[in-house]
């Protein structure tokens, strides 16, 4: 008899969240930077990756507004030496909340079915764990967002050392949930970094494809979280 899945990880973007606005924090970055009439480098995805090493160290969660403004002032004053804005210093505390809305969590929003069916898998006890190529620091997004209860486990590629596709960034995730890869099932957006990674890995894994753009009749698929409900053990 073919056994279920009995514990299930997920990725984050596009799986459990999307950008609210539909656009990337450096395309956001940029426009504020041209709104103010600033200079700065040309734009790269590994500047999200480095100054979120001082979110992932250094931000605290439920913070007074004194607390909240402070870390955002050198959390701008490191975006803006990273990106080589001049004057950095002069310009993080009069930016400091700009760019809190574009780099902090309400800039994301949860897809409306996520937390019902993580619920659900809570209530079957169904060990979860997001498994994201992301910065450091998701944990604390997730928090914000309010999905982080739900999770045993959160492992942001830059935390574990290892992208996806890479099969020991699944590895850990099995290792910390105390499962066998066989019985887990992975869940993402992206045929290359989510099933091809999770299925070298070990993993079962499906697409997870909100648009209804077609994955080949090689790769399962659902158009939302909630076909994953039938995958795993009741």
């Amino acid at each position: 008899m073919k056994r279920e899945p009995n514990a299930v990880t997920l990725d984050f973007h596009f799986t459990l969240a999307y950008l609210c606005g539909g656009r990337g924090r450096g395309v956001l970055y940029r426009e504020f930077l041209a709104e103010h009439g600033l200079e700065a480098e040309t734009w790269e995805h590994q500047v999200i990756y480095d100054v979120f090493e001082f979110y992932g160290a250094a931000y605290i969660l439920d913070a007074s507004p004194r607390r909240e403004l402070e870390f955002w002032t050198q959390f701008a004053l490191r975006l803006f030496e990273r990106t080589g804005v001049a004057d950095a210093a002069d310009l993080a505390g009069v930016h400091a909340l700009r760019i809190r809305d574009i780099f902090g969590s309400r800039q994301f929003c949860v897809y409306p079915e996520v937390k019902t069916v993580l619920s659900e898998l809570n209530r079957r006890r169904i060990p979860l764990a997001i498994v994201s190529n992301w910065p450091a620091g998701l944990a604390k997004l997730c928090h914000e967002l309010g999905i982080l209860g739900h999770f045993d486990e959160v492992l942001a590629s830059a935390e574990v050392g290892h992208e996806k596709p890479a099969p020991e960034i699944f590895q850990e995730a099995c290792r910390r949930l105390g499962r066998q890869p066989a019985e887990v099932l992975h869940v993402g957006d992206s045929i290359e970094a989510d099933i091809k990674g999770a299925t070298w890995a070990g993993l079962k894994a499906v697409l997870i494809d909100r648009t209804g753009s077609g994955t080949g009749a090689e790769t399962a698929a659902i158009p939302s979280l909630d076909g994953i409900l039938e995958m795993v053990g009741d």
